[in-house]
């Protein structure tokens, strides 16, 4: 089997690791690969402590915020069960695709990106099946980019205008904001950004350790507000605030089903660095231990994202926010009953940590989207044939359409959580699970070192089998499980109306004690 190099692919894309997020960034001029590799070879290899210390800035991104909200899904117990196996399971995908990457290195193909590590497993098929998973895990991040974005900007300085398209009013200022921050994205489809950010790289590290703090920070904080809570309502109408494991409460059997690929996709997506190992591989000085420094990342990661689901659950219980930010807020007693209400720790003013993370994580989108739009532009042009996208009438369209649905999808979508969830369970499985193991099995580095006999390796091989089909289940019903939820949300009661669905009836008295003339406290 004949594989291209990276200097003859005009359609060839590189991933490097961002400091802002566990993605991959592509670039796509030959040139481009062919400087990445040559630098990368001599004065830009890396030691195993940096490339530890890159990968737990890239993963505690953005996730950080969702993670909390998975144990109202599975509780004291296994959420951190869960989290576990994400990190065992993301560590041997890494495992994998450095014992791959060595063999195809011992029969003379030169691995830079993860394009090149999957076509040189599974030729064509391997290649296209990265690309368009690939290119439609940009749309997703991009999709979320600028849904968090809004959601942020909303929330410390409101805008009030109504939304001439009609919906929730309460929900017009969102849309203002995604339709005003779609000028950045125009401007960053024309315009590359992405060499100037990424010679000032200490911008993004110094945001994400900013924005840590303030989780950290409004996370504790919140610990004073935990008695307000009004005991009556702790508890609702089959399901209790705090969950020792599952929480099925209200869900039948099959949405329970769904509810577990939504908490797996969650924890997938927060490790999904797989698809970067190739170029990490690439730039290290001692490629053999790119296992284990991943998996010394993952643990410090796994330590800091348990502390901060730990500590929100034992404030938020069940009833918290699916986004920790919507949660650092103070003053609920403005809002008389206020534990009674849909989403009630939602219900208040945002404290200084809110604030602080909100402009924090909007400069850290933003400067994430000066890289992975133009990156998305790129993505998609490699996808269709090269005679259309050397016509500049075709390449001003790619870039006004990916604005455009951008666009189209935050003004839609209001929930950042469940829009990861979706693009985790749609996209980023197929390289982070299921390429990785069946690229191992095709090239058979097992069969080079003697390894591919014996209990232990059947055992593997059986533990291997199950990975894949997971990953295939995953991508099924987590994809209908976002798809789901999604649909759901369009159509869920509105923060901080009253009564919330499951209140107990000692919770309604306790609210009508404060609101004679609640329409719902009529007798």
């Amino acid at each position: 089997k004949t594989h291209r190099s990276a200097g003859s692919m005009p359609r060839q894309q590189v991933q490097a690791m961002s400091t802002m997020s566990a993605e991959p960034l592509y670039v796509s001029s030959p040139s481009s690969v062919e400087s990445f590799h040559s630098t990368s070879s001599r004065k830009h290899q890396v030691s195993s402590l940096t490339l530890c210390c890159n990968v737990v800035l890239s993963i505690t991104g953005t996730a950080v915020l969702g993670i909390s909200a998975q144990m109202k899904t599975f509780g004291w117990i296994f959420t951190p069960v869960v989290l576990v196996i994400g990190v065992l399971v993301t560590s041997e995908m890494v495992h994998l695709v450095s014992e791959t990457s060595n063999k195809l290195e011992k029969d003379g193909i030169d691995i830079v990106s993860y394009q090149d590590f999957a076509e040189a497993a599974l030729g064509q098929t391997g290649w296209w099946l990265s690309a368009v998973s690939s290119t439609l895990s940009l749309f997703g991040m991009i999709f979320g980019g600028l849904i968090l974005e809004a959601h942020n900007l909303q929330l410390t300085m409101p805008i009030s205008w109504s939304w001439p398209l009609g919906g929730n009013e309460k929900d017009a200022g969102r849309k203002w904001w995604a339709l005003l921050l779609t000028s950045t994205t125009l401007f960053y489809s024309f315009v590359d950004m992405g060499s100037l950010l990424h010679n000032s790289a200490w911008i993004g590290i110094v945001l994400t350790l900013f924005c840590m703090v303030c989780v950290y920070g409004g996370t504790f904080d919140q610990f004073q507000y935990g008695l307000d809570f009004n005991d009556s309502c702790r508890d609702g109408e089959g399901m209790p605030y705090h969950s020792i494991g599952i929480n099925v409460a209200g869900d039948g059997p099959f949405d329970s089903f769904l509810n577990t690929f939504s908490v797996f996709s969650y924890i997938m997506y927060a490790f999904a660095i797989v698809v970067t190992l190739p170029t990490l591989r690439s730039t290290m000085r001692e490629k053999a231990s790119l296992t284990w420094t991943c998996v010394v990342a993952f643990l410090i990661v796994a330590l800091e994202f348990l502390v901060i689901m730990l500590a929100s659950y034992w404030v938020f219980g069940n009833l918290g926010p699916e986004n920790i930010i919507d949660g650092l807020k103070h003053r609920r007693d403005q809002f008389p009953g206020w534990w009674a209400t849909v989403n009630p720790w939602n219900t208040g003013t945002p404290t200084g940590f809110a604030d602080a993370l909100g402009w924090g994580l909007t400069l850290h989108l933003l400067c994430s989207d000066a890289i992975y739009v133009p990156v998305t532009v790129v993505a998609t042009e490699a996808l269709l044939p090269r005679s259309w996208v050397a016509r500049r009438s075709v390449s001003i369209t790619v870039r006004v359409f990916v604005a455009l649905v951008r666009l189209i999808v935050a003004a839609q979508v209001q929930d950042f959580i469940k829009m990861t969830n979706l693009t985790s369970a749609a996209c980023v499985t197929m390289n982070n699970i299921i390429l990785p193991v069946l690229c191992f099995y095709v090239v058979g580095p097992h069969r080079l070192n003697g390894t591919g006999v014996g209990f232990r390796f059947q055992l593997r091989r059986l533990v291997h089998a199950m990975i894949l089909a997971f990953g295939v289940f995953s991508m099924v019903f987590g994809t209908i499980s976002a798809l789901r939820d999604l649909h759901a949300a369009s159509s869920a009661p509105l923060t901080g109306s009253f009564p919330r669905p499951g209140c107990s009836q000692e919770c309604r008295e306790a609210y009508c004690a404060l609101h004679l003339r609640e329409p719902h406290c009529a007798r």
